[in-house]
């Protein structure tokens, strides 16, 4: 049922595209929107399109054979290759089907695209894997984009995958490596909450109520997802920096490691920063520092061997810094946690004297990099080496109000850094 679904809509694209420019155009312009303030404009131009599409039991067989043609009718229309329009599809139900799927290099013309998607068996799969099929998609399928060509991928679904939390952070992933995701749902079972966390942003979800009412969607989404390009009336520079560089910012420290006097150091730190008056609006903030004392203890029964006990008490000499470097970057950004899907990710991790494992640090901090996260790092007291990864920015020595300073101003005025 979502293939037909999503077929339906990408073929109403296909015909908005057409009323609206001719086929010998390099770039066509579609649409201008006047906002106000500045205007959208929406260009046809190349795309890497990655279609994930359910192949579960709630779709009728029939129903998967016309969403098969009308697939088969739409990309017919498309000038298909290598500097052109590429393509990628990915079924899933029970875990994802990689043998009924393919990537946007795997096919170099239209017609073996034509012929891969006519050959997409219904598997019927007893389970809605959305989770697995959006990981797929965004480990498998985006990585051999091209530099500057947009990366889209429709999810379409009528109900509500097998697991809402892993589907989440999976789209999470992919919005964080540069793939727009839209959302498309269609009848009475979708989970609008999911929708949302898929897309990332309500305006980039769709719902019809049923068939009938896909025919309304046509203009809206062709629009959407055309868009390349905003061009504002005001000066950048008039811009305040919550409008310019909204960010969530999650400060990285161990208390337990740091001690009494530089953990004071930092919350003087937070103290100086969410007081700037650039940073009044459009930011949130969290910690992730874990608890201290890291370890409540243990009763007097608990162990009854000295190297139990010596075990447990090497727990108390670990810098867990790392870990929580890990930890922020897995969670401390997800939408559970408020995490905006519009808004910069930003990290300021605090080096105390104590030791840390080194090569560990360095590769937490560089996940983090990769992750997305802008990475900074203050030191706590001066002298403190720092070997850190590429794209780590460490903060100039000094006291906590001018690394604060220095921390807003690279923030909010990154191009003159």
């Amino acid at each position: 049922m979502e293939i037909f679904m999503f077929v339906l809509l990408l073929s109403l694209m296909s015909q908005n595209a057409a009323s609206l420019g001719t086929a010998s155009q390099g770039k066509r312009d579609l649409a201008v929107e006047d906002m106000g303030d500045y205007l959208k404009t929406c260009q046809q131009q190349p795309v890497e399109f990655a279609f994930v599409i359910d192949s579960s039991s709630s779709i009728h067989p029939s129903d998967f054979r016309k969403g098969q043609n009308f697939l088969i009718d739409f990309l017919s229309g498309y000038d298909i290759g290598p500097g052109k329009v590429r393509v990628a599809a990915v079924t899933f139900g029970q875990g994802v089907y990689k043998e009924n799927s393919f990537n946007l290099n795997t096919y170099q013309d239209k017609e073996s695209v034509l012929e891969a998607v006519r050959k997409m068996p219904h598997r019927a799969g007893s389970t809605t894997d959305t989770f697995d099929a959006i990981k797929y998609m965004r480990e498998k399928q985006m990585v051999v984009t091209r530099p500057g060509v947009p990366k889209v991928c429709i999810v379409v679904t009528d109900g509500e995958s097998r697991n809402t939390t892993r589907t989440a952070y999976e789209a999470e992933q992919a919005r964080s490596r540069g793939i727009t995701m839209y959302a498309v749902g269609v009848g009475p079972k979708v989970n609008d909450l999911e929708l949302r966390n898929i897309a990332g942003d309500e305006t980039r979800v769709l719902k019809a109520n049923n068939y009938d009412a896909l025919l309304d969607l046509k203009d809206l989404l062709a629009f959407k997802t055309c868009v390349i390009e905003e061009k504002t009336t005001q000066p950048p520079m008039t811009q305040p920096c919550s409008v310019k560089h909204p960010s969530d910012i999650n400060f990285i420290f161990s208390p337990a490691a740091l001690g009494i006097d530089a953990t004071g150091w930092v919350t003087q730190f937070i103290s100086h920063t969410i007081t700037n008056e650039e940073l009044e609006s459009g930011f949130q903030y969290g910690m992730v520092c874990g608890s201290c004392p890291a370890d409540a203890g243990f009763p007097l029964n608990e162990y009854s061997n000295v190297a139990d006990i010596r075990a447990r008490l090497d727990s108390f000499d670990r810098n867990n810094l790392p870990n929580l470097i890990s930890r922020a970057t897995a969670l401390g950004y997800s939408t559970q946690n408020g995490g905006r899907p519009n808004a910069s990710k930003v990290a300021v991790v605090f080096l105390g004297k104590s030791k840390v494992d080194q090569r560990q640090l360095v590769e937490n901090l560089r996940e983090m990099v990769q992750g997305g996260v802008k990475v900074f790092v203050s030191r706590t007291d001066p002298g403190i080496p720092a070997s850190l990864p590429a794209g780590v920015r460490v903060l100039d020595e000094g006291s906590s109000f001018s690394q604060a300073t220095e921390f807003v101003n690279l923030l909010c005025n990154p191009e003159e850094s």
